[in-house]
């Protein structure tokens, strides 16, 4: 019974419970609606930052605090950056103020990353919406850009992706 649960997507185990509670179900397909103040700063903070028209990839180096041990090294993302800084492409890092350190430690190691931290949910998604891609860990931030329709590798450690992970391929 326990490893038939995991084989289910915690998203249809909510809605499972929806249809237990006989609320309608009008789509399976998840939404992030972002509103207008949040486009325009998207676009103003891209302008700020010199990445109007660059092919950007987002990176997200945090999770929950309590799963710290299941992320990729902020070393491994550093080396990822540079690969990707090597093929044309513009970095932006992406979490939490109390995450900062994580950017910093990216930067060390490819300091034309830019940092993304601490604008909020909603800042932040209009800013991802703009990327062609998205690696993070196994994080809220990983679901939010498959929401947005932005290409996602998810990183895992012990966990089943099966049931975590992002919705799409």
């Amino acid at each position: 019974f326990i490893d038939a649960f995991f084989e289910k997507h915690e998203v249809y185990h909510n809605l499972d419970l929806c249809r237990i509670l006989n609320i309608p179900i009008v789509s399976k397909r998840t939404f992030f609606a972002i509103g207008e103040d949040d486009e325009r700063f998207a676009s103003e903070w891209l302008k700020e930052h010199k990445l109007s028209g660059k092919p950007l990839v987002g990176l997200h180096p945090g999770s929950h605090p309590r799963y710290h041990k299941r992320r990729w090294s902020a070393e491994r993302f550093g080396a990822l950056a540079s690969l990707l800084a090597e093929r044309g492409f513009a970095v932006v890092v992406f979490g939490s103020l109390e995450e900062i350190d994580l950017f910093h430690q990216i930067s060390e190691v490819e300091p034309s990353s830019v940092s993304a931290m601490g604008l909020g949910f909603k800042r932040s998604a209009a800013i991802l919406r703009r990327c062609i891609g998205l690696v993070a860990n196994d994080s809220g931030f990983m679901h939010m850009a498959y929401t947005l329709g932005v290409r996602v590798l998810g990183l895992f450690g012990p966990t089943s992706e099966n049931h975590h992970g992002p919705l799409g391929t």
